[in-house]
């Protein structure tokens, strides 16, 4: 709206409608009210505290009216077309079929919404793709909850590491590196903190597993490095990784690629993920799985999972 506004300086005409419009509006109170009548309600007289109510009342509705038609555009352009969905299923056919590696391909969209006492992330399932002789499940719709300040901060330190990411300047880069390292790990501190105060299995809820999924994330990303265990009790971790599947999760918290296992499945052990985001402006984000055994190291693995994302996101924004 900001932007709107210093753009286009011409919105200052409109002050003038007042004079354009008075003959209308003479001529329309005239018509429909005796003369005699208007000029008794002119004459009398009207207290500022009078005033007061209606105008904050008008400020109020003006306000709420301009909050309620932005919302409502915002959710309206996240709506995805059939020509758009038409345009994923043909670019995730593209990407299984031009890399061998690749077994499979999904595309999903998520939103945040309120809750009593918390917001989640809806995720729902768009389009996909696999290749022949590829057995492989989708999730149609899932939900990740937080308390509010939880997302908040997730919020934020999404925020940070994508000035982080954006940003060219070395010097600059480093200061936003360090913005972000600092704010997450205060948040890893509260989730591990919360995590830990779980006695047993019996006490673990699905929001659990949703923090954990954010620990798993933002932890290894500050580190540098990979880390196998995160919790002080491994029964209560092993339990959070097997409950729910919250792989996706991890490429939303801070916009960026994550990569996977399946660590409940034997029959997927060789199968590797990797999530990222594709289009910001719809909210989509794209789930890849390949097949591990073409490769000796996980540096190799997310090297070729780079270029993956590296071809598609450029197709997209080309």
């Amino acid at each position: 709206m900001k932007k709107f506004f210093q753009e286009k300086p011409w919105y200052f005409a409109t002050a003038v409608l007042g004079f354009i419009l008075q003959p209308i509006l003479e001529w329309f109170v005239m018509y429909f009210f005796d003369e005699e009548a208007v000029k008794a309600w002119l004459a009398k007289s009207v207290l500022i505290s009078d005033i007061i109510p209606w105008v904050l009342c008008a400020i109020i509705f003006f306000v709420c009216t301009i909050v309620y038609v932005v919302q409502q555009s915002k959710a309206n352009s996240k709506i995805v077309s059939s020509d758009e969905l038409n345009v994923l299923n043909k670019t995730l056919l593209t990407v299984v079929d031009e890399n061998e590696h690749i077994e499979s391909m999904q595309a999903f969209q998520h939103r945040v919404k309120n809750d009593d006492g918390r917001k989640y992330i809806k995720l729902s399932y768009l389009a996909g793709a696999a290749n022949e002789r590829i057995e492989i499940n989708t999730i149609l719709q899932t939900y990740f909850y937080f308390s509010y300040p939880i997302h908040k901060k997730i919020r934020n330190v999404s925020s940070r590491y994508n000035k982080y990411l954006c940003e060219t300047d070395p010097i600059q880069k480093e200061e936003y590196w360090t913005d972000f390292a600092d704010a997450g790990n205060e948040l890893c501190n509260q989730l591990k903190d919360s995590l830990d105060a779980l006695n047993s299995v019996s006490e673990i809820e699905e929001r659990h597993c949703d923090m954990y999924r954010v620990l798993a994330k933002l932890l290894p990303t500050i580190a540098g490095v990979a880390i196998e265990s995160f919790l002080q009790k491994s029964d209560v971790e092993e339990a959070l990784v097997k409950r729910k599947k919250t792989g996706i999760l991890g490429a939303l918290v801070i916009n960026d690629l994550y990569i996977f296992r399946n660590r409940t499945s034997v029959t997927k052990g060789n199968r590797i993920y990797f999530a990222f985001p594709y289009s910001i402006e719809k909210d989509i984000v794209f789930l890849g799985s390949i097949d591990g055994g073409y490769f000796d190291e996980m540096s190799a693995v997310e090297a070729y999972c780079k270029s993956i994302v590296s071809k598609v996101c450029s197709s997209h924004t080309a």
